[in-house]
């Protein structure tokens, strides 16, 4: 944790450097977020004048509701942890900036910007066999395990990890699509992964029939940020959809019938169906009722009870496992 970002002893409203918000940047991204409340609490006792602020992710925000220690949660607005560009770029000069380990290597400045440079964090294979419990693992939130370079080497390590830690759930989401039908058959699919691909209009469609290719246990769809309808959507092949619409400045809100067609055609094809949020300014902002009822579907039949549990509690007990 650092405060750092808030600019060294300046509050960032305009206060002194005694009453300057304490910004905490979970170590694994968002990570665990719930164990960073007793963090929150240990801040508040030994700085009383000080707020504390979390940075978190849209699906981690709700929890800082659960604790009264922390002023706000700082939301970096994504579906499933994944940043707009602009955002993006703001965010990695910060974390180089706050001199976090994982993001000193610098990208393209046209893509990735400073410290977003694509970084392969062997130490992070570890960290798996430390926690306790089921868990859903959100992997590579600020990354891509897919991307072009990756080394295949390295993508058959991460697979590894997962079949050696078969208490845990593990959701792996990628746009670079095409390379899976390239490797599927060159891993070894371990029960407890889910294997998903990001759809956000229709020209993205192809990404679903790629993950088709795939032999994962579960194969979802996360159709979010949804910015046009999709209709006629094949979910031959597909366990799980997850929709939303866009939040954070400048968002393009979501059209009621686009979300309507996809509930419809999940039930129509019995696909389990999760309505994430309608969106907004902030990712509460529209709420996640559709037609006076909330949709948390999650495909139960393929999963163990007890990682059912923990899974179908999403908002409190993902980790997300980043870069």
């Amino acid at each position: 944790m650092n405060n750092d970002s808030y600019h060294k002893g300046t509050d960032w409203r305009g206060g002194s450097a005694d009453c300057a918000p304490i910004l905490i940047v979970p170590y694994m991204w968002i990570g665990d977020f719930v164990r960073c409340h007793s963090v929150v609490n240990l801040l508040r006792e030994r700085f009383p004048d000080r707020p504390v602020d979390m940075l978190a992710t849209t699906l981690c925000a709700p929890l800082a509701d659960y604790m009264p220690g922390l002023r706000q949660a700082v939301v970096v607005d994504l579906p499933r942890g994944r940043l707009a560009l602009a955002q993006q770029l703001t965010l990695a000069k910060r974390l180089k900036a706050m001199g976090q380990l994982k993001y000193q290597n610098d990208g393209d400045p046209r893509t990735s910007g400073p410290g977003f440079g694509l970084t392969i964090h062997a130490s992070a294979l570890r960290q798996p066999y430390t926690w306790g419990g089921h868990r859903v693992v959100f992997v590579n939130s600020m990354s891509d395990l897919f991307h072009a370079r990756v080394p295949l080497d390295f993508v058959r390590q991460v697979f590894a990890v997962i079949a050696d830690t078969p208490q845990h759930t593990y959701q792996v989401l990628t746009k670079r699509s095409a390379r899976l039908p390239k490797i599927a058959a060159k891993l070894d699919w371990p029960p407890n992964l889910w294997m998903g691909v990001s759809i956000e209009r229709s020209d993205t469609l192809f990404r679903a029939d790629h993950l088709r290719t795939v032999p994962a246990a579960i194969r979802f769809l996360s159709l979010e940020p949804l910015l046009g309808p999709l209709p006629g959507l094949d979910l031959t092949g597909i366990d799980w959809v997850i929709a939303g619409g866009e939040s954070g400045p400048g968002h393009r809100p979501v059209h009621p019938g686009w979300i309507r067609d996809l509930r419809d055609q999940s039930v129509g094809q019995g696909v389990a169906f999760f309505f994430k949020q309608w969106g907004g300014l902030t990712p509460k902002a529209g709420g996640r009722e559709l037609d006076g009822r909330t949709w948390d579907e999650m495909p139960r039949a393929r999963m163990p009870a007890d990682a059912y549990s923990a899974a179908a509690g999403l908002t409190g007990r993902t980790v997300e496992a980043d870069r």
